[in-house]
């Protein structure tokens, strides 16, 4: 979690696919991505400079941040993963806690969309 919020500091625009490299890296290929040699090879093969990743990485704020991330699941309710938290605008809206198909989801992702 920590490795995306220094990413998204550093450079918000690769944040994604950042986060999608590691998610594949450790569930199909079983990196462990808790090793910072490994965050810090995703981070330079997109683009966000090795030193400048550590530097953020191992900062103050970013610890800080970090835990704010972890409040506000909990605040949310998050208990199950995958959930996914619509955000327009300031307002969050919790559309599932674990997972569901999306024809399920549909309707609420529709009358918070609409």
């Amino acid at each position: 979690s920590r490795a995306i919020i220094a990413v998204s500091e550093i450079s918000p625009d690769k944040t994604y696919a950042y986060y999608k490299s590691i998610q594949e890296a450790f569930y199909k290929e079983g990196v462990d991505i808790t090793q910072e040699e490994h965050l810090l090879m995703f981070a330079d093969r997109h683009g966000v400079e090795p030193e400048k990743f550590k530097e953020f990485f191992h900062s103050d704020a970013m610890h800080e941040k970090t835990l704010e991330h972890f409040k506000k699941a909990r605040e949310f309710g998050v208990r199950g993963f995958p959930t996914l938290i619509l955000q327009r605008d300031e307002t969050y809206h919790l559309i599932t806690n674990g997972y569901r198909p999306y024809d399920d989801l549909r309707s609420e992702l529709e009358s918070v969309l609409m």
